[in-house]
């Protein structure tokens, strides 16, 4: 499995160590997490957006935004 390195505040280790299981790696926390923000569940944004809520306009700038980066993204990350 490739492996990649990423550097967190402090701060930022603090939290996500405990939130993490006692046998739950570090990446199966962030699955964990991006799955229960519906980053893989394909949910809408304005569930999580609040006060936007009620401009999918918007909204649907933003999702589109997202999306490209992270495709960009992964296409950066195969080299």
């Amino acid at each position: 499995m490739k492996q990649k390195t990423i550097s967190l505040t402090e701060e930022a280790y603090g939290k996500l160590q405990s939130m993490k299981g006692p046998k739950e790696s570090f990446s199966e926390l962030i699955l964990r997490l991006c799955q229960q923000e519906g980053e893989t569940t394909g949910e809408p944004l304005d569930e999580f957006l609040g006060a936007l809520a009620g401009s999918t306009e918007f909204l649907g700038d933003v999702d589109q935004v997202i999306r490209k980066s992270r495709e960009a993204h992964l296409i950066d990350e195969s080299d």
